[in-house]
């Protein structure tokens, strides 16, 4: 003879509910969160009628390499280097200007540590050019 066994009570519970509310709270987050706009970088660009034509006397070249060295005048310089010399520069030649040349695969970081290093020593006409 079968020994009939008390059915257990079905313990399982639909997640159906849970997941609403959860894609709810999700939506309720949201919309209410605010999100943080950073400033860019603000630049006055010449106008396309003006050209301006300098002496080479009177510009700065750097070179950034791809490995983050640094070339001013082909001599590699370290970056503290930098900005005393485009200080020195500033004080020799009041109207210059610096033009920094980019090799490809640069980080960004590298690039505006030098665009730093420059406003930081007041100098305030800026090239930059990419070159390969």
């Amino acid at each position: 003879m079968k020994i009939r066994t008390a059915r257990k009570a079905n313990d399982s519970s639909s997640w159906a509910s849970m997941s609403d509310i959860a894609f709810l709270l999700i939506i309720f987050f949201m919309i209410t969160s605010t999100f943080m706009f950073r400033e860019g970088i603000n630049l006055i660009l010449p106008d396309n009628e003006k050209s301006i034509s300098m002496k080479s006397s009177e510009l700065f070249i750097i070179k950034l390499r791809a490995d983050s060295s640094i070339e001013v005048d082909k001599k590699k310089i370290d970056a503290g280097m930098l900005v005393q010399k485009l200080k020195d520069f500033r004080t020799e030649v009041e109207k210059g200007a610096v033009i920094i040349r980019i090799e490809a695969n640069t980080e960004y970081d590298n690039v505006m540590n030098i665009i730093d290093a420059v406003k930081t020593a007041g100098i305030n006409k800026l090239s930059i050019k990419m070159i390969r």
